[in-house]
C-alpha cells in the first residue's frame, strides 16, 4: 500500500488498521485482511505477520487492565464498540475502547457506542466504523449516542468488573455453578451486562427477586451452603457494594419442588463445600460419587457432586441418642476420620446414618455416637503415616500443642529422621501412637466432658517418665 498514516497517539492496533484500509482505497477490512489476521489485529499479537503500514509502531499489549476478573485471563475485548466524539474529531479508535472494564471515554466522558439503534445490529470491526456509520451492510445508518446506559458515567474499573460478574452469576443456569472463564471477552452488548449487574448489586428490589429465583431453584433437602453457592461466591467476588451483605445470607427454604438435579461446580467450590482436597475428590471419583469433565482432575475441571446429595436423601432411618457429624468432631478427629471416608462408608454400607438437611453438610449427617467409634477404630488401624504434625497429634492424642512441644524436648516426640520441608512442625507417628494409649488408658471416658483432661505437669510425669 502506497499511504501508510501516522499512528495517533494511544491508538487502538485495530483502530490503525482500519485507517490505514480506508486510506488506501478499502471498502471492507475482509478484502484487505483474512479473518485470521483480523482477529489478531484486535488481540493485538502477531503484528509482525501482518503488513500494516506503521502499525509496529503502536505498542503491542495483549492486556489492557491489571484489574482480575475469573470470568477472562486477558483484559482486552474483542467485541466492537467506539466512542463518537473520538471517531468525529479525527477517526481515533483508543486503546481504551477494547479494555472491557472501562465504559466511557476518559477525554470526552461520553459512553461507548456498541450497537446501531436504527437496525438494533451489534457492531463490526469495519471502515465505516470511522464515518460513524453503522457496519451492518444492510443500514449503514449514521451511529446515534447512547444516552442512558442504567449506570454512573464514572464507575471504577473495579466497580465495573464487578458489575460484570454480578450479571454472569444472575444468568448462569441452575446446577452449573463453576465460573467459566475465557481467555478473551467478546461481550455482544457490554453496557446492558453492566447495566444488569449494577441493578443487581445496587437495587434491593432486583437482589432480592434474583435470591427469590435461586430458593426456588434449588432443592429445599441441600445443606444450606450447597443452596447458596452462587450468592455467597458472589458475595466472596465483589468489592464493597450495597447489596453484598444480603448475597451473604443462606437462601431460605421454600416448599415447591426444585428445578434441577445437578450440582456442577469447580474444583475449589468442591473441595469447599465437601470439607477436603483434591484428593478426596479423587477417591470420591473413584468411589462414583462425583463426576468430572477431564480424565485427570485438575484446577480447570467441574465436579458434578449432585450424587452425594443423592446418597444423602436416601438416608432416612431413624436410630435413637444419633448425632451430627459436628457434634461428633472430637471422635472424627480422634480416629482421623473426615468426612470423605463417611460418604464412602455410607455407600458401602457400613454406616447406618440419617439425613436432615442444615446449614452445612457435616451437620446434615446424623449417625449414633457407639457406631462412629465403631467404625472409625477398624478405619484408624488403616491409618499410618510415617509423620503427623503437631496439630494433627494434639487431635489424635487430645493433648495440648504446647504439651506436645514440651515433650519433644524432652525426645518422647521424636522429629523426622531426615532433613524435610517443615520437618520442625512433623512428629513420629510410632511416638504419637505410644502418647495417645499412654493418655487413654488413663482416662475412663475420653470424650466424657466432666472428665478434666490432664494437666501438662501430670501429663509430662505419666508419658516423660
Amino acid at each position: 500500500m502506497a499511504i501508510k498514516p501516522s499512528p495517533i497517539p494511544n491508538e487502538s492496533g485495530i483502530g490503525y488498521a482500519l485507517r490505514y484500509a480506508q486510506r488506501n482505497g478499502i471498502q471492507y477490512l475482509s478484502s484487505l485482511y483474512k479473518a485470521q489476521e483480523i482477529e489478531w489485529l484486535c488481540k493485538g499479537i502477531n503484528s509482525k505477520k501482518i503488513d500494516t503500514g506503521r502499525l509496529l509502531e503502536i505498542e503491542a499489549t495483549e492486556s489492557l487492565s491489571a484489574t482480575f476478573n475469573p470470568l477472562f485471563k486477558v483484559n482486552r475485548l474483542l467485541t466492537a464498540r467506539v466512542c463518537l466524539d473520538c471517531i468525529t474529531n479525527n477517526q481515533l479508535i483508543a486503546k481504551e475502547v477494547q479494555n472491557p472494564f472501562v465504559t466511557t471515554c476518559s477525554v470526552h466522558k461520553a459512553h461507548f457506542v456498541e450497537w446501531c439503534r436504527c437496525c438494533n445490529k451489534h457492531l463490526e470491526w469495519d471502515i465505516s466504523l470511522l464515518d460513524a456509520r453503522c457496519t451492518n451492510i444492510n443500514c449503514g445508518a449514521l451511529l446515534a449516542p447512547h444516552l442512558n446506559a442504567g449506570y454512573p458515567g464514572d464507575l471504577t474499573e473495579q466497580q465495573v468488573s464487578d458489575c460484570l460478574l454480578a450479571n454472569y452469576y444472575y444468568s448462569i443456569a441452575p446446577g452449573n455453578l463453576h465460573c467459566v472463564g475465557s481467555k478473551w471477552p467478546k461481550l455482544e452488548l457490554p453496557t446492558q451486562a453492566v447495566t444488569n449487574g449494577f441493578r443487581l448489586l445496587t437495587s434491593k428490589e432486583a437482589a432480592n427477586d434474583w435470591l427469590l429465583k435461586l430458593a426456588k431453584e434449588f432443592p429445599g433437602a441441600w445443606p444450606s451452603t450447597f443452596r447458596s453457592i452462587i450468592n455467597t461466591t458472589l458475595a466472596n467476588l465483589i468489592g464493597d457494594w450495597k447489596n453484598k451483605a444480603l448475597f451473604e445470607k443462606q437462601l431460605f427454604r421454600p416448599s415447591p419442588p426444585c428445578l434441577s438435579n445437578t450440582l456442577k461446580v469447580s474444583v475449589e467450590q468442591a473441595t469447599k463445600l465437601l470439607v477436603t482436597n483434591r484428593d478426596g475428590l479423587q477417591r470420591l471419583q473413584e468411589a462414583e460419587l462425583v463426576s468430572r469433565t477431564h480424565s485427570r482432575l485438575h484446577l480447570d475441571s467441574i465436579i458434578d457432586i449432585s450424587l452425594v446429595l443423592v446418597l444423602l436423601e436416601t438416608q432416612k432411618t431413624k436410630q435413637r441418642c444419633q448425632k451430627s457429624l459436628m457434634e461428633l468432631r472430637e471422635i472424627m478427629d480422634f480416629y482421623a476420620l473426615n468426612l470423605v471416608d463417611i460418604l464412602i462408608a455410607i455407600k458401602s454400607g457400613v454406616l447406618t446414618t440419617n439425613y436432615k438437611p442444615g446449614s452445612h453438610i457435616t451437620d446434615s449427617i446424623f449417625v449414633t455416637e457407639q457406631e462412629l467409634k465403631t467404625f472409625g477404630l477398624r478405619k484408624f488401624q488403616e491409618f499410618r503415616p510415617q509423620y503427623v504434625s503437631f496439630n494433627k497429634a494434639s487431635k489424635l492424642t487430645k493433648v495440648s500443642v504446647s504439651s506436645l512441644r514440651l515433650l519433644r524436648k524432652l525426645g518422647r516426640l521424636r522429629p523426622p529422621s531426615v532433613a524435610i520441608h517443615g520437618g520442625h512442625d512433623l512428629c513420629n507417628f510410632e511416638d504419637v501412637i505410644a502418647l495417645r494409649n499412654s493418655v487413654e488408658s488413663d482416662q475412663l471416658d475420653l470424650f466424657a466432658s466432666r472428665v478434666p483432661k490432664p494437666k501438662r505437669s501430670h501429663l509430662v510425669d505419666k508419658v516423660g517418665g
